[in-house]
C-alpha cells in the first residue's frame, strides 16, 4: 500500500503526552455514585492522601459523562469517593473508565496544536490523491486538497480503465443505460444522473460487463437523504461475488461506512466521523488494493482499513465457484421514509480503475494551485480515460478546539494522521509536553507554582529540541511503496 493512516484519537495523543509530564493515572469506578452524578466511587484512590487528589481534573471515559472533565472538590480517601465541584449530568456508572490529571486536559489539546504549528515544516502527513481525466485532451490539474508538496505524479497503465459513465443521455425511469445491468429493483436516469425508481432497500445495480476487477479504484458524485432513521443513500459496491456477498461504501448520519455483506447479512467495517448533509454532492473515492481498503470524501481521507481473518474471502476467491467476484456498481440503501424524493437520491460522474502498473511521469511541475502538465521538451498532454496517481505530504490537522465549558471536543474520535511508531510523533509529544508546561504556568495563581511550571516547561522544550535533532528532524516525509 502506499501509506498507512492512522487514527490516533485526541484521548490517546494526550495520555502519550501525560505519560511524559507523569501526569496519567487510569481509573474505574468501583461502585456507582451518588444521585445526579454528585460522586465517583474508586477503590483504587482508597487511602491515597487528600491532596494528591483535590483540585485535579477528572475526566470520564464512558458513559453519559464520556468526556466530560470537572475539577475534584472533596476526595474521601476511606472509601475513594471523589466529589466534583460541579455535579456530572447523569450518576456515574460501575466500570466506568476514566483519568485524573494535574493539568487541565484542555491543556493538552492547545499543547499538540502548538506543536503541530511549531512543527509545521518538519512534521507532515502522507497524502494520496489520483485524478481522472474527462472528455479532450487536459493540460493541467488542480493540487491536492491542502497539499504541501508533491512529490511524485504517476501515470495508469493504458489499460486501467473498467467503467467509466457521466450518465448524460435520455431521462428513463427504467434503463439505466447499455453500461449497467439490474441485479435488483429498478434504476434509471434523471438529469444526467442516475437513481433508484424501485425505491427498495438493497437493490443492486452492476456492471453490464463484469470488468474483474479485483483491485481498483472508484469514485463518484453522490446526493441523497443521509439522515438516521429516515434515509435513501446510494452506496458504492465493489468486489462483488454475488447478492450475498460483496463490499461496499455508504455516507449515513455523520460517517462514511465501509461495510460487508457477507452471505446475506451486513455489517460496518470501520467507520470515519465526517458532516454529512441531505441534498448535498460528496465525492467519495475507495481504493481496494489486496487486503486494503481506503475511503476518500471530498478528498479527506476518512477510512484505511486491513481485511482480516475470515474477511480475506474479499481478496478475490469465489468461494462459491459460479460468481462474478470483481464486478462494481451500486446499492439502495433506504430506511423508513425519507424526506427527499427517490428522484434527490443520485450518482453521477463514475469512474472505475483496475489498479494496475503506474508509469512515473516526470514531464509535470507545480503552477500555484495547479500543477503543469505540459513539458517543452516532450509535449506531453493527458487524453481522456485515464488515471494520475499524485502523491505528496500536507501539514497535519490540527485536534478539534475544545470550546464547550468542561467537555473535550471530539475526545475519541479527533483524528491525528501520524503513526505513534514514527520517530516524528515522539517529537511532536515531546514538544506538546513543554506547551502543557507552559500553560499551566500561565493559568496557575500561586507564584510558587507559576515559577516552578515555567522552569519545567523550560527544560522540557531543551529535551524536545535536543530528542528532535536526535531524531534528525529537518522535515519529514514518508517513502512511498
Amino acid at each position: 500500500m502506499p501509506y498507512p493512516i492512522s487514527n490516533i484519537s485526541k484521548r490517546d495523543v494526550r495520555g502519550d503526552v501525560a505519560t511524559v509530564l507523569e501526569d496519567n493515572l487510569p481509573l474505574e469506578t468501583t461502585s456507582a455514585g451518588g444521585a445526579a452524578g454528585a460522586t465517583a466511587v474508586f477503590s483504587s484512590l482508597i487511602d491515597e492522601p487528600r491532596t494528591s487528589i483535590v483540585n485535579r481534573y477528572l475526566v470520564m471515559e464512558e458513559g453519559t459523562d464520556d468526556s466530560n472533565l470537572r475539577v475534584v472538590k472533596e476526595f474521601a480517601g476511606a472509601t475513594g469517593t471523589i466529589t466534583p465541584r460541579r455535579a456530572f449530568s447523569a450518576q456515574i456508572a460501575t466500570a466506568m473508565s476514566a483519568h485524573l490529571h494535574e493539568f487541565d486536559p484542555r491543556l493538552y489539546t492547545t499543547g499538540v496544536n502548538e506543536a503541530i504549528r511549531e512543527l509545521s515544516r518538519a512534521v507532515y502527513r502522507p497524502i494520496l490523491q489520483h485524478s481522472f481525466t474527462r472528455s479532450g485532451l487536459q493540460r493541467s490539474l488542480p493540487m491536492p486538497r491542502n497539499a504541501e508538496r508533491i512529490m511524485r505524479l504517476m501515470e495508469d497503465g493504458y489499460s486501467s480503465e473498467a467503467v467509466r459513465d457521466y450518465f448524460d443521455r435520455t431521462a428513463s425511469a427504467t434503463d439505466p443505460g447499455s453500461k449497467w445491468t439490474a441485479s435488483s429493483g429498478t434504476w434509471g436516469i434523471t438529469a444526467e444522473s442516475l437513481y433508484s425508481p424501485g425505491d427498495t432497500d438493497a437493490d443492486l445495480l452492476l456492471a453490464a460487463a463484469t470488468p474483474d476487477c479485483k483491485n481498483g479504484v472508484i469514485q463518484a458524485v453522490l446526493r441523497g437523504d443521509t439522515t438516521d432513521t429516515a434515509s435513501r443513500v446510494l452506496s458504492l459496491v465493489f468486489r462483488y461475488e454475488d447478492t450475498s456477498n460483496y463490499l461496499y461504501v455508504r455516507l449515513l448520519n455523520g460517517q462514511v461506512d465501509l461495510r460487508k455483506h457477507d452471505a446475506g447479512s451486513g455489517s460496518s467495517l470501520a467507520t470515519g466521523t465526517l458532516t454529512t448533509t441531505e441534498n448535498v454532492d460528496y465525492v467519495v473515492r475507495v481504493m481496494f488494493d489486496g487486503s486494503w481498503v481506503d475511503v476518500w470524501v471530498d478528498d479527506v481521507q476518512y477510512i484505511h482499513y486491513e481485511l482480516l481473518g475470515l474477511n480475506l474471502k474479499y481478496l478475490g476467491y469465489d468461494e462459491s465457484g459460479t460468481g462474478t467476484f470483481g464486478n462494481v456498481g451500486f446499492r439502495l440503501d433506504k430506511t423508513g421514509a425519507p424526506s427527499l424524493a427517490a428522484t434527490a437520491t443520485l450518482a453521477r460522474d463514475y469512474f472505475c480503475h483496475h489498479i494496475v502498473r503506474r508509469v512515473g511521469r516526470p514531464d509535470w511541475k507545480p503552477q500555484g494551485s495547479r500543477i503543469d502538465l505540459f513539458s517543452l521538451n516532450r509535449g506531453w498532454r493527458l487524453s481522456e480515460g485515464r488515471m494520475l496517481w499524485l502523491e505528496g505530504v500536507a501539514p497535519l490537522t490540527q485536534l478539534a478546539a475544545d470550546t464547550t465549558f468542561e467537555t473535550l471536543a471530539s475526545d475519541s474520535t479527533a483524528r491525528l494522521e501520524i503513526q505513534t511508531s514514527d520517530p516524528a510523533y515522539e517529537v511532536l509529544v515531546e514538544y506538546a509536553a513543554a506547551y502543557v508546561l507552559r500553560g499551566t504556568s500561565r493559568m496557575t495563581a500561586d507564584a510558587e507554582k507559576r515559577a516552578e511550571y515555567r522552569q519545567r516547561s523550560i527544560e522540557q522544550m531543551a529535551h524536545a529540541q535536543d530528542v528532535r535533532r536526535r531524531k534528525a528532524m529537518r522535515y519529514y516525509q514518508r517513502a512511498f511503496v
